[in-house]
């Protein structure tokens, strides 16, 4: 028999906000930071990244992984690595990076998620860079 833990009585409902909320912030931080500007706006990224990190940590924790929670996140993620490809990138290099980052991502969500939306735009942006260069 498993360990009661702290949080076993509270509802599953209840325990999803915490997770589901960091992902709210953490998308809220991403649109600020694209807002104000890539160059001076990274410390909104830089926390909305970690938010990213809690929210999955929250959720495995708190046993609190739901079907919802998941597309949120993967659709926050998404939502987030587009907005940073057309802010960081002439319309013609974000446009092809946007086709390519939407099947990286369709693809990952297919294969358990081994990438995040945030994950491959920045290797998508580094790849950009390199290509400029």
């Amino acid at each position: 028999m498993r360990e009661q833990r702290w949080f076993d009585a509270v509802p599953l409902l209840v325990r999803a906000l915490i997770p589901n909320l960091l992902t709210l912030a953490g998308l809220l931080f991403a649109v600020a930071g694209v807002v104000v500007g890539i160059r001076d706006g990274w410390p909104f990224l830089l926390v909305s990244s970690s938010l990213d990190m809690a929210d999955g940590w929250s959720a495995r924790t708190l046993d609190a992984v739901t079907e919802f929670g998941a597309q949120f996140d993967w659709h926050a993620d998404v939502a987030i690595a587009h907005m940073l490809l057309w802010r960081c990138l002439p319309m013609e290099t974000a446009a092809l990076m946007s086709g390519g980052l939407s099947m990286v991502q369709a693809g990952g969500r297919g294969i358990n998620q081994k990438w995040s939306g945030r994950s491959a735009v920045f290797v998508f942006l580094l790849l950009a860079e390199h290509l400029h260069a």
